[in-house]
């Protein structure tokens, strides 16, 4: 909202200490208190999508061996990874599965980030060893010539600048079409500063019979600059790829929770993928991957908690209870639970909550299926069990993975 221009104060309410609560309003404040406003750069485009309702920008499907996106295909996740060698790459995605396991996350497409070609060989060597694909980021100095697009030819998916490899329009569209006649995918990659000159590419590319092609930017406006390309898009259905570079792990958080969050939130976007160049915390981003679709409600890979803030009528310890039934719960998959400090505001405020812990008066609490409630006046200490014996009788519950 802020993005929109929409808002002059800003209230952050936590269930952790309210301490906690101002350092995130403060850097929130600052990214937007003396943003100039740049509508010169908006000029010749329009709204494409109805910003007061979700409904998701239409692709045509992208199919890669077992990997799907696109179409009604849930948003996928990309991660990009340096080859330096075989081994260390391998050893980065074994690290990426070990460390999902017990979270039900996975990378499920990578994208190795501007290799020189004479690793092109031993890169496909890796990639066979792994049953989801691997594309190839071409660096912006790469000459894209006859010999290398040949050697191309056996990766999925490659991503290049059209502006920067190519000096003749029909001598890309002759290279995409080879590429699709060969079953492969290319995405087309640009700066926000040639975005306007995508003007028309879809077009011809539809007019050639050529689908096998997505979009991404880069760009630091994540939300303008693609809110652009999907104005440009509005009348094709090639899918696009939200792609966000970050400093640090700290600017990613924020700027991609705006940026793709955002973008995600008006039902653009078929893949995320987040980059930090040079980072070895590789799995941080693929965690703040799913976290971003958790948090649009797009794909949910973990128990999602809906909690009050807590205020002078809450029954009990909202930080301690929360804590405590998120160390009992939280490695369900999908289940929405609401902790609520009492029956004032606590049942209109758990949204769409499959289940409610909800304070009924002093050492008491209600149980909720749904918006019903279905034991009351359960003693605090037994409440915790009751609550998982509630999970299990509706067929939810799933023993925590060993190790």
């Amino acid at each position: 909202l802020l993005e929109d221009g929409l808002g002059d104060t800003i209230r952050v309410s936590l269930t952790e200490d309210p301490v906690l609560e101002i350092p995130v309003a403060r850097l929130l404040a600052d990214r937007f208190n003396g943003r100039k406003s740049d509508a010169e750069s908006a000029k010749g485009y329009s709204e494409f999508r109805n910003p007061f309702s979700y409904e998701r920008f239409y692709s045509s499907e992208i199919r890669v061996g077992n990997f799907e996106a696109g179409e009604k295909h849930p948003v996928r996740v990309e991660t990009v990874l340096p080859f330096s060698d075989m081994k260390t790459f391998l050893d980065d995605v074994a690290r990426l599965y070990r460390y999902g396991k017990n979270l039900s996350i996975e990378p499920e497409s990578i994208l190795i980030d501007s290799p020189e070609p004479d690793r092109l060989e031993e890169i496909s060597e890796a990639a066979a060893a792994l049953s989801i694909p691997v594309g190839i980021l071409l660096g912006d100095k790469i000459s894209l010539n006859e010999k290398l697009q040949r050697e191309l030819a056996r990766f999925p998916k490659i991503v290049f600048d059209p502006f920067l490899q190519f000096q003749d329009g029909e001598r890309m569209l002759a290279f995409l079409r080879e590429r699709q006649n060969a079953g492969v995918y290319s995405e087309i990659r640009t700066v926000s500063e040639k975005l306007a000159a995508l003007r028309g590419l879809p077009e011809t590319l539809g007019e050639t019979g050529i689908k096998n092609v997505l979009f991404s930017l880069k760009t630091s406006r994540i939300l303008y600059d693609y809110r652009k390309l999907g104005n440009i898009l509005s009348d094709s259905e090639f899918p696009i790829v939200l792609h966000g570079s970050f400093s640090d792990p700290e600017e990613a958080l924020y700027d991609a929770s705006i940026g793709i969050g955002g973008l995600l939130i008006d039902g653009i976007g078929d893949l995320i993928r987040i980059q930090i160049p040079g980072t070895e915390r590789i799995e941080e981003i693929l965690q703040l991957s799913y976290d971003l679709l958790q948090g649009t409600r797009l794909r949910l890979t973990k128990t999602e908690y809906i909690s009050c803030p807590s205020c002078g009528r809450t029954l009990f310890d909202l930080q301690e209870t929360t804590a405590r039934i998120k160390s009992r719960t939280g490695h369900l998959k999908g289940v929405k639970i609401a902790i609520m400090g009492c029956i004032v505001n606590g049942p209109g405020e758990m949204a769409d909550a499959d289940f409610g812990y909800v304070g009924a008066g002093p050492g008491k609490v209600h149980l909720y299926k749904g918006k019903e409630i279905v034991m009351k006046n359960v003693p605090s200490e037994e409440a915790d069990e009751k609550l998982v014996e509630l999970i299990k009788n509706h067929g939810l519950w799933q023993e925590p993975a060993l190790g």
